[in-house]
């Protein structure tokens, strides 16, 4: 909200893996190196974050205790922060990564693609539990048409009985 009252433009830093010059299926080949990744990207943001910027991390959430770590980093720098959501079926999912890998877009390979899948940690939606879940809430949801159909009939024979 303060940005927004502002004058000034606020710069914009989108930090993912390719900003950091590391490859996806490389970072993501084996544990350690995962955690080496997250500690680059979290080092990144670290270093980005101020009262007069906005900082989008562009990369995989899929661990709580990193949602956690990003939130304390935005605290410490007196920022606002919020998880967005895609809420996607895996098949979907599963196609678009396949049709990024035939148009040569950056791709999970299928082994590492299905061990993310497997260890995803879904995000809480909004909650009154306190201050501990704030940090794994999702204050935005992307949903594929299918999913957003399908929420409206459930909501629609909730009203209906």
């Amino acid at each position: 909200m303060a940005l927004v009252e502002s004058d000034s433009n606020p710069a914009v830093k989108v930090i993912d893996e390719t900003s950091v010059h590391l490859d996806r299926n490389q970072s993501y080949a084996n544990m350690v190196v995962e955690k080496n990744v997250r500690g680059v990207l979290r080092s990144e943001v670290d270093r980005s974050l101020n009262k007069d910027s906005i900082v989008i991390v562009d990369s995989l959430n899929n661990i709580k205790g990193y949602r956690y770590e990003l939130w304390c980093l935005a605290r410490v720098a007196g920022t606002r922060y919020c998880v967005v959501y895609c809420d996607f079926e895996e098949d979907y999912c599963r196609k678009w990564n396949e049709e990024r890998r035939e148009t040569q877009g950056p791709d999970y390979n299928d082994k590492i693609f299905d061990d993310l899948v497997r260890r995803f940690e879904k995000p809480m939606g909004f909650t009154f539990v306190g201050v501990m879940a704030r940090f794994s809430e999702y204050k935005f949801i992307i949903q594929s048409c299918n999913k957003r159909q399908q929420h409206k009939k459930s909501v629609g024979n909730i009203n209906t009985n």
